[in-house]
């Protein structure tokens, strides 16, 4: 089925049917829209997709606009390998004030070396511990565990 121009216009759309392809063709010879890279490849699927007259570009997926942390909220930023939870406190020109409650200081971070992000959700959390899961290959055992750990399910304390 062709998707809506809203769909293509909305990247929470784009991440919940694309499996992080970047771009969407018709492909004729099948009659089908699929999700593929800028080359008509699906990772995976791994096939080629389309060839030089079966495919049509129909849209390439919505860049999201920078997050852009503003005084006063709540956030992350990326600390070498690993994101750390802030509170913006001042913002200049080349830096930005943050406090970190997990070691109870303030550092001045440069705008144009760290990224920064909006804390995710309950939902967000859940689906990245899932998606980690299922990519370890451990699913029975490490789903099983994701889902219980997320507290989604509750069992009685007679099935703990």
């Amino acid at each position: 089925m062709k998707p809506t121009q809203e769909q293509l216009n909305d990247p929470v759309w784009w991440d919940e049917h694309s499996h992080d392809q970047e771009f969407i063709f018709f492909n004729s010879s099948i009659g089908e829209y699929q999700f593929a890279n800028r080359y008509g490849r699906q990772y995976h699927g791994g096939g080629l997709l389309v060839g030089d007259e079966a495919w049509e570009l129909l849209a390439k997926r919505p860049t999201k606009p920078a997050f852009v942390p503003e005084v006063g909220i709540e956030c992350e930023f990326m600390d070498g390998d690993k994101w750390s939870k802030c509170k913006i406190d001042y913002i200049s020109d080349d830096y930005i004030v943050v406090f970190m409650s997990d070691f109870n200081n303030y550092e001045a971070l440069s705008k144009d070396y760290y990224e920064f992000r909006p804390i995710k959700s309950e939902r967000e959390l859940f689906n990245d511990a899932v998606s980690e899961a299922l990519e370890r290959g451990n699913i029975q055992d490490g789903l099983g565990n994701v889902m219980y750990d997320s507290g989604l399910f509750c069992l009685k304390e007679a099935d703990k």
